[in-house]
């Protein structure tokens, strides 16, 4: 026979390991989620919405404004209230929102307190929160738990693969209410409306530059570091950034897994791939110039425009308004804004 104090120490103990989420939006696969009316549970949110539907007692709540669904009155009440505006929290340093004090005074602990204690043994990095290193150390990883069933990629997060899915379907949720372009990530989009706004959030401590992305800015703080962790093993060349380094190895091993739909070509990086796109398949040249406002239908109009002097030299994108881009670097630039399936740009 069990004694209370037992009973109570039972009751403490979790019925199964429950990891949080290190990032905003992102689930991991070991944290539980538990129907409120039955004994089940998944690790994956949507699976638990289609499930608490079999429930009678459970009323589902669809927002009108967007796909968002819970059963929780007071989520609901909080959602709605991030489209009135009303009682909302704005960032004034990046686009950053949100209705909960709490969750305001983290993200600017998380992403723009000068205190960040915890730190990389492995490139230097330091961040305000334990978790927020937890979640970083990933990066220096090799693993990949999350295979993707469509192709041979795999993933570190379920948040990653989820993004990686959605491109096979070719679904982009995220529209933006300014110049129409789809996004397949709300950090994209994200990033995106700053063309926009023209907000530089992440500013170097060290002289007057500001990025738009922090990835920018960190491969901007090795000019004055001059810290490089990532090396090459075949030569010894060093980068900032793993990824970098990953594209870098491809050279030496000559392997090119991205793949162009039109043609037999295949690329070490997404990046060639675009570049090649842009070069090879595009047909379209929406610039301006700056010299007369000349505006090309075409890449083969573009270059006999570029023939005739001194003052057609630069011009200016219609897609992000970016001016001025001189024609050498034009090509490149538009890669950036190819869709590889279509060779068209994305507007």
């Amino acid at each position: 026979m069990r004694t209370r104090k037992q009973t109570k120490k039972d009751q403490k103990q979790p019925i199964s390991p429950v990891k949080k989420s290190t990032t905003k939006g992102e689930r991991t696969s070991t944290r539980l989620r538990r129907c409120p009316s039955c004994s089940f549970t998944t690790n994956s949110k949507e699976e638990l919405l289609d499930h608490v539907q079999d429930h009678p007692n459970i009323s589902v709540q669809y927002c009108s404004l967007c796909e968002y669904s819970t059963w929780h009155k007071g989520n609901m009440k909080q959602h709605v209230q991030m489209h009135s505006q009303e009682d909302v929290l704005t960032c004034e340093k990046c686009s950053y929102t949100t209705t909960r004090q709490f969750a305001y005074k983290m993200h600017l602990k998380y992403h723009h307190s000068s205190e960040r204690p915890f730190k990389c043994q492995t490139c230097g990095k330091s961040f305000a929160a334990k978790s927020v290193l937890r979640n970083h150390l990933k990066v220096h990883s090799d693993d990949r738990p999350f295979k993707c069933p469509t192709c041979e990629y795999s993933a570190r997060t379920k948040g990653s693969l989820d993004a990686h899915i959605s491109r096979h379907r070719k679904e982009k949720p995220f529209l933006c209410a300014e110049c129409g372009y789809r996004s397949f990530l709300k950090t994209e989009m994200e990033k995106h409306m700053r063309r926009h706004t023209g907000l530089h959030p992440y500013k170097c401590d060290l002289c007057d530059y500001s990025a738009v992305q922090k990835i920018c800015l960190d491969v901007h703080m090795t000019k004055h570091t001059g810290h490089l962790p990532f090396i090459c093993g075949e030569c010894g060349h060093r980068t900032a950034i793993k990824s970098n380094l990953v594209v870098h190895m491809r050279t030496h091993t000559g392997l090119k897994p991205f793949r162009c739909p039109h043609c037999e070509y295949s690329g070490g990086s997404n990046q060639s791939l675009h570049r090649h796109i842009a070069y090879v398949h595009l047909t379209q040249a929406p610039v301006i110039c700056l010299g007369c406002s000349y505006q090309p239908k075409s890449k083969g109009a573009l270059r006999k425009h570029y023939g005739k002097g001194e003052d057609h030299q630069t011009y200016r994108c219609k897609v992000c308004d970016k001016e001025p881009v001189t024609y050498k670097k034009l090509l490149n630039h538009l890669a950036q804004h190819v869709d590889i399936e279509t060779a068209t740009l994305v507007t």
